[in-house]
């Protein structure tokens, strides 16, 4: 396959430079590369999120916009007399954005790799947007113990340089756009909070149906259960997507659900097991997945107790987060491997607006605090 570099140095007329050309094509890494450190020391330490791939790469310093820790950079590294270095086109992403491109290009790849061992491509799913705000942690998938493939990581880049432009244009068309929130059947996000009148043993027939279950020190709350979920995970240890919460009472019962698809879902349930359901309260609120907030409220030092600061990030610990099922921060830290994941990149994500902040001479969340407040310290 012709490339750019490959064809500059057919036709340059120099040799020495043909010859360094060519071995930037040999060699060039295309990747969704992640910087937890991106002050050069001189150098610094980054991992494509797609393949795993680690590399000690110089970059610019300072970095370009402003990068922060957990920043992403979407582009090429090329080997310069021994020293990995990155090239000057590509973008830096935030984690969150980071992980919806790796995920997508992890994706395109393996589709890839079907059609070259001989699937016939009508045959494969159809590839699913870039999922900006709803993809897995993918900035932890490396340090699962999933070891990386040098094979694939070099199909992998081969596939984000063929994709590159395509995907630096969704990711400044989704900067430029309002994002429609979608929960995992894809319907519109809605938290929803009703109370339904119920007729019987309705917390007996519902335990009796395989998609509900007590939760664990849940008091008596029953979890709706939806697919599996495979994230890093044989199918023997994948955990299950959670569609709502349901909290049994006399003669009725709360239901948490995050769109009226869910309820209404809920109610026909209901209805089939002949519970009589009514829907007698509801209250709705629309969330956010936008985590580009400012710095900390003024007040004080992030270290001071009674500061606003400190009681802002308290309350963050124990409010309901979209990207966790609308559990808590301190809930799913305490969950199972799938919550801890998505927790420790909410986590980075903070990290990263903290450091932006702290780059204009504001004051950021202190993700430290929460770290500790998790028992989650890196």
């Amino acid at each position: 396959m012709d490339t750019a570099l490959r064809a500059f140095a057919a036709g340059c007329g120099c040799p020495e430079l043909a010859d360094r050309v060519s071995a930037w094509d040999d060699h060039v890494h295309y990747g969704v590369w992640q910087l937890p450190d991106p002050v050069p020391a001189p150098g610094v330490w980054c991992t494509d999120l797609v393949s795993g791939t680690r590399r000690y790469a110089q970059f610019p310093n300072p970095l370009p916009g402003g990068a922060a820790p957990w920043a992403v950079w979407l582009g090429a590294l090329v080997p310069v007399d021994g020293i990995w270095r990155s090239c000057g086109n590509g973008v830096w992403l935030s984690p969150v954005e980071g992980d919806a491109v790796a995920e997508y290009v992890d994706q395109a790849a393996h589709l890839g790799a079907q059609l070259i061992s001989g699937v016939p491509r009508d045959q494969l799913p159809e590839p699913e947007p870039v999922r900006f705000g709803q993809a897995e942690p993918y900035c932890v998938r490396w340090e699962t113990g999933e070891t990386p493939d040098a094979e694939f990581a070099d199909f992998a880049s081969a596939v984000t340089a063929g994709m590159i432009t395509r995907l630096a244009s969704q990711v400044w068309w989704k900067r430029a756009t309002s994002p429609r929130l979608e929960n995992t059947d894809g319907d519109l996000l809605l938290l929803m909070d009703a109370t339904i009148t119920v007729s019987g043993d309705v917390a007996g027939q519902l335990l009796a149906h395989a998609d509900f279950a007590e939760e664990d020190g849940g008091d008596g709350q029953i979890v709706w259960w939806g697919e599996r979920v495979e994230l890093f995970a044989p199918d023997d240890e994948a955990e299950r997507w959670v569609l709502g919460r349901v909290t049994p009472g006399e003669g009725r019962i709360r239901v948490r659900v995050n769109s009226q698809q869910r309820l209404a879902r809920l109610v026909r349930i209901l209805t089939a097991l002949g519970a009589e359901p009514q829907v007698t309260e509801e209250k709705r609120a629309v969330p956010s997945l936008d985590f580009a907030w400012g710095p900390a409220p003024d007040g004080g030092d992030g270290g001071d107790e009674a500061s606003p600061a400190r009681e802002w990030e308290k309350n963050w610990v124990d409010q309901a987060v979209a990207p966790l099922d609308f559990r808590t921060p301190r809930q799913a830290a305490q969950g199972g491997a799938v919550d801890a994941f998505r927790v420790e990149a909410l986590l980075r994500q903070l990290e990263y607006q903290a450091g932006l902040a702290t780059a204009r001479g504001q004051r950021g969340i202190d993700v430290a605090w929460l770290r500790a407040e998790f028992g989650r310290v890196r």
